[in-house]
């Protein structure tokens, strides 16, 4: 049992903000818990599937016919450290696990309360979610993010901070070259405006 990434991510060209994109149903089912009062402030930063090799896995009679329905379970990263597990119902998301860290996650009640056929072990599933390396996103976040800001700053920004700074173009140049990312991303932002 494994998650496995179903997103792909990428910068926005004129904010650098992260757009996560991937299958509707997934995101939808995403969408609808990065909207909710308890993570609307929270980056999404990735989407990943699990993968199961029993097929009887997360399996229910709750609105099938004949046969038991699989529910799919996803996995959401936030801000690259926080990962959200739920199980798309189709017209409403199951909360299943919050995972903040090692020794740091809770299961959700109406998870343990579903009517399950067969689910695994909680241990077992909170492996699963130890096993996700956010580590690629974050370094694709940080090139993507620094290549943007350095041809927004070639491009238009060194002129407009020349004004504002009232400093020459080799000054400029030296101050953005010594910046961090997540500082030429503000500066970006700020004087693009």
């Amino acid at each position: 049992m494994k998650f496995v990434p179903i997103h792909t991510l990428s910068v926005d060209y004129l904010t650098c903000d992260i757009k996560i994109t991937g299958p509707l149903a997934p995101m939808l089912a995403a969408e609808a818990v990065t909207k909710s009062d308890d993570f609307k402030k929270a980056q999404m930063t990735g989407l990943y599937e699990l993968q199961v090799e029993d097929s009887e896995m997360f399996t229910t009679m709750l609105h099938a016919d004949e046969k038991p329905r699989t529910i799919p379970i996803y996995c959401l990263e936030l801000v690259f450290n926080t990962f959200v597990v739920i199980g798309d119902l189709g017209t409403d998301s199951l909360p299943i696990l919050i995972y903040f860290g090692p020794e740091q996650y809770t299961f959700a009640p109406t998870y343990t309360e579903f009517p399950w056929i067969k689910v695994p072990s909680n241990d077992e599933l909170v492996e699963a979610v130890k096993a996700i390396d956010s580590t690629p996103n974050r370094e694709k976040l940080v090139t993507k993010t620094e290549e943007i800001c350095n041809k927004w700053f070639l491009s238009k920004g060194c002129g407009k901070i020349m004004i504002a700074q009232r400093a020459s173009n080799l000054e400029v140049t030296r101050w953005w070259y010594r910046l961090d990312t997540g500082k030429k991303r503000m500066a970006m932002r700020r004087f693009s405006k």
